[in-house]
C-alpha cells in the first residue's frame, strides 16, 4: 500500500506542476472550469484515479 501512497503524492505534484504551466500567471478564478486534469497510479493490482 505504501507504493500507491508514494505514487499518489508524486502524481499530485505532477498535476500541480502541469496546472501551473497551463495557467501561467492567471489566477485560479480566471481558469476555465472545463479544464480538468486526471492522474492514475497503479501497482498492477491496485488502481487510484485522481481528478
Amino acid at each position: 500500500m505504501e507504493a500507491v501512497g508514494t505514487g499518489v503524492a508524486q502524481t499530485l505534484v505532477q498535476i500541480h506542476s502541469a496546472a501551473e504551466s497551463l495557467l501561467g500567471k492567471r489566477k485560479r478564478s480566471e481558469a476555465d472550469p472545463e479544464q480538468i486534469m486526471f492522474g492514475i497510479v497503479t501497482t498492477g493490482r491496485s488502481w487510484r484515479f485522481i481528478r
